[in-house]
C-alpha cells in the first residue's frame, strides 16, 4: 500500500481478529505514525491496553495478528489518538472555567473567571488567558466554537472583556482577542438591569447578537423573552430558533453527526397547582454526552446551582420518566463538577458538623455516577476548619463518601497535581471511559489512569444553582 508503513495483509489479520480500530494506521505516512507513537499521552493509553484494562482479554492480540508487540501497540496508539475528547478544569480558587476539546475539533468553553494575579508570585491561581490561548492552539486558532457563561457572577466572567473579540463595540476588537462563534447565556444575562463590569459587557454582547439574530443561544422558557423582544420591535417567532428551554437538546450538536450533545436542565419553569413559576434567574445547568467508539460518556455541568434547584431538577426528571424511563439517563454522570465550589448549599440546607447530609434528591443524584468516575471540586484547597465561604470540608467529606462507593477519583482544582503547584486538570474521554491525567511528581512523567467503565452502548438512551 503506497505511503503506508504496513501491507494490507496486516489489515486483513486485524479484521479477522475483530480489531478494526487499528485500521487508521494502514493509511498513514511515516511522519504521522511517528508523531502518534511519540505522543506521551497516547503511550499512556497504550499502557492501559497492555495491562488489560482498556481492552480486557485482548492484550495478547499481537500474537493473533502476527505483529510484534511494539507494532501492535503503535497501531492502537494511533487509533486512540484519532478518537479522543478532553475536559480541562483550571486552578482558579473559587472560580470556574472548563474547556472541552471534542475529537471532531470543536472547542467549547464554559465560564471564564480569570481571577488570578500573575504579578503576585504567591498567587497559585493560573493565568487563565495564557492557559486558554495555549490550549486552543493560539495563535493559529483564534476562535472558539462555543463560549458559554452559566451566569454573570464575577468568578465566572472576570476578564472576559479583555479576552474575547466582541461584536457590539470596536473597543473590544483587536488581533490579540479570541473570537466567539456562538455565545451561550441564560436569559437572566440578557434581561437583568443594574449589572456592572464584565457582566454588563457580556450582557451587551448577548443583546447585540440576539437583536442581530445570529451567533447566540439563550436558555429560557421562550415566553419569558417575549416582552423584552417586543420592546425592541422584534417578535418571539423571529428569534425563537435562538432560544432553548429546559428539557431540550441544544440544536446543531448531536451524537450522530458531532459525537456529542448537550441536554438542558436549567433555567427551567416549575409547574405546580398555582400555575408556572419561572426560575429564569437560575444558572445554566447541562448534561454533556460524548460518543466514542460506540460508548457514551456523560459530564454534568453544574455551575453554582443550589439544593432547591437540584430538588426540583431531580423531581422534574423523575416525573418525565414516568412516561419516558430514559429521561433518568439525563442525570447520569461519569464526570461530576461539584456545584458552587463544594458549597454545602448545593446539597443541603444544613452544613453539618463533620459531614453534610444531602437532600433525598441530591443523594439520588450522587448515586447516578458510574463506577470509576471523576468528581471535580473547582475550588480552593479543602480547609480543615469550619468556614463560612466554600469549599466546606463537611461537604467534601460527603463527596468523598460517594467517591469511595463508586471507586471514583475525587479531585480539587487547587490541589492538582499538588497543592504547592496546581495546574490544569485534564480528563480524557474516549471509547474506554473517562481518564484523569495525573502527574507523577517523583518520576516527572504523566500517567493516565483508567476510569469509568461504560454505562452503555450508543443504543442506550441518553435522553431529557443557586439563584444567580
Amino acid at each position: 500500500m503506497r505511503g503506508s508503513l504496513f501491507t494490507s495483509s496486516y489489515l486483513q489479520r486485524l479484521k479477522r481478529a475483530g480489531i478494526s480500530i487499528f485500521a487508521p494506521l494502514f493509511t498513514c505516512d511515516a511522519a504521522t505514525f511517528l508523531k502518534a507513537i511519540t505522543n506521551e499521552a497516547i503511550w499512556s493509553a497504550v499502557y492501559r491496553w497492555l495491562t488489560g484494562s482498556a481492552l480486557s482479554g485482548r492484550h495478547q492480540i499481537w500474537k493473533v495478528c502476527g505483529l510484534t508487540p511494539t507494532t501492535s501497540c503503535a497501531c492502537l496508539a494511533f487509533a486512540l489518538s484519532k478518537n479522543m475528547s478532553t475536559a480541562t478544569f483550571y486552578p482558579l480558587g473559587n472560580a470556574d472555567c472548563l474547556l472541552i476539546k471534542a475529537d471532531n475539533g470543536k472547542l467549547l468553553l464554559f465560564d471564564y473567571g480569570n481571577v488570578g494575579d500573575p504579578a503576585n508570585k504567591d498567587d497559585r491561581r493560573i493565568d487563565l488567558k495564557k492557559a486558554v490561548q495555549e490550549d486552543i492552539g493560539w495563535p493559529s486558532k483564534k476562535e472558539i466554537d462555543v463560549v458559554a457563561f452559566t451566569h454573570g457572577d464575577n468568578d465566572h466572567v472576570q476578564g472576559a472583556s479583555e479576552m474575547f473579540w466582541l461584536e457590539h463595540a470596536v473597543r473590544y476588537q483587536n488581533d490579540q482577542r479570541v473570537k466567539i462563534r456562538d455565545l451561550w447565556v441564560p436569559a437572566a444575562m440578557i434581561v437583568e438591569e443594574g449589572v456592572e463590569g464584565d457582566n454588563r459587557v457580556l450582557r451587551q454582547e448577548a443583546r447585540y447578537r440576539l437583536i442581530k439574530g445570529s451567533g447566540v443561544r439563550v436558555f429560557s422558557r421562550p415566553e419569558m423573552l417575549k416582552s423584552w423582544l417586543a420592546e425592541r420591535g422584534l417578535t418571539l417567532h423571529s428569534r425563537e430558533h435562538l432560544i432553548t428551554d429546559a428539557g431540550q437538546l441544544v440544536p446543531g450538536l448531536n451524537l450522530q453527526t458531532e459525537g456529542m450533545e448537550f441536554f438542558v436542565h436549567s433555567p427551567f419553569a416549575h409547574r405546580h397547582d398555582g400555575g408556572i413559576t419561572d426560575r429564569n434567574q437560575n444558572c445554566l445547568v447541562m448534561q454533556a454526552v460524548f460518543l466514542h467508539d460506540g460508548w457514551l460518556s456523560r459530564l454534568l455541568i453544574t455551575a453554582d446551582s443550589e439544593v432547591d434547584d437540584w430538588n426540583l431538577i431531580v423531581d422534574i426528571t423523575k416525573a418525565h420518566a414516568k412516561s419516558d424511563p430514559s429521561r433518568l439517563d439525563r442525570l447520569k454522570w461519569d464526570i461530576f463538577k461539584c456545584p458552587h465550589h463544594c458549597s454545602y448549599g448545593a446539597m443541603s440546607k444544613e452544613k453539618g458538623e463533620t459531614v453534610t447530609q444531602p437532600s433525598d434528591q441530591f443523594r439520588w443524584l450522587l448515586e447516578q455516577g458510574s463506577k470509576k468516575s471523576v468528581i471535580v471540586s473547582s475550588s480552593w484547597s479543602i480547609p480543615k476548619t469550619d468556614e463560612i465561604q466554600p469549599p466546606h470540608f463537611q461537604t467534601y467529606n460527603r463527596y468523598k463518601e460517594s467517591a469511595e462507593a463508586l471507586d471514583a477519583d475525587l479531585q480539587v482544582t487547587m490541589e492538582h497535581p499538588k497543592p504547592q503547584a496546581p495546574d490544569r486538570m485534564v480528563v480524557k474521554i474516549d471509547g474506554s471511559g473517562v481518564m484523569l491525567k495525573k502527574e507523577s511528581i517523583a518520576a516527572g512523567v504523566s500517567i493516565i489512569t483508567q476510569k469509568s467503565p461504560r454505562m452503555g452502548y450508543v443504543n442506550s438512551s441518553a435522553g431529557p444553582g443557586r439563584d444567580c
